[in-house]
């Protein structure tokens, strides 16, 4: 795996996640912006990736296109009678402006093989990276289940779905190792782990992060 492949696939992870890590005890001091910096870095480096392949655009990824752009469209929809519509509603131009430059810069990742195996590894990090932190911030009443008192219900759900699917997502990758792997003993471990990514991470997505599972 080459540098800038690596460098390419960790920061789309990172930018795709930034949410689920902004949550955590950790990290929710940050003194800057984890998506802002993330994307910065990621428009720095991706022009160079394409840049220096040869891209030829299959008809295949037609459908799945068309399926994203309905995604959208029911998102507009679903803001008129959600109940969370007006955290909906703050999310939406982010969805509808950075929606299809994400899109764009996954479809990238996922033609290069060097960029989509970093990205694999660090959605599997932040993952467990996550999921421990969670658990932790339970155990020591830094996270309270539900949200602090007064804090915004909508908000704090929205958080914990988010967290709770790049916990999910990390035990499909998991998942995915341990199909993969051919010895009993990394079998074990690696179905241990989706295991515990996955009773990880019904603590803070609930039906969301199932769906995900």
């Amino acid at each position: 795996m080459t540098l800038l492949p690596a460098l390419v696939g960790i920061l789309a992870a990172t930018l795709h996640f930034a949410g689920a890590l902004k949550s955590t005890p950790a990290l929710a001091s940050l003194p800057f912006d984890l998506t802002l910096a993330a994307g910065l870095g990621l428009l720095a480096v991706l022009p160079l990736l394409v840049a220096a392949r040869d891209w030829r655009a299959d008809r295949a990824i037609a459908l799945p296109l068309a399926a994203v752009g309905t995604l959208w469209l029911w998102m507009v929809v679903a803001g008129s009678w959600s109940p969370a519509r007006l955290v909906l509603s703050a999310k939406l131009q982010e969805a509808v402006l950075a929606g299809p430059a994400m899109l764009a810069a996954g479809i990238a990742v996922a033609a290069d093989a060097g960029a989509l195996r970093a990205a694999a590894r660090t959605s599997l990090a932040i993952g467990i990276f996550t999921a421990g932190s969670v658990a932790l911030g339970i155990a020591t009443d830094q996270v309270v289940l539900g949200g602090q008192v007064g804090a915004n219900p909508d908000l704090v759900r929205v958080q914990y779905q988010i967290a709770g699917l790049a916990i999910a997502s990390a035990a499909g990758l998991a998942a995915v190792r341990a199909a993969e792997v051919r010895r009993l003993l990394p079998v074990l471990a690696w179905a241990a782990l989706v295991a515990g990514l996955g009773a990880a991470a019904l603590l803070p997505g609930g039906r969301t992060a199932l769906a995900g599972l």
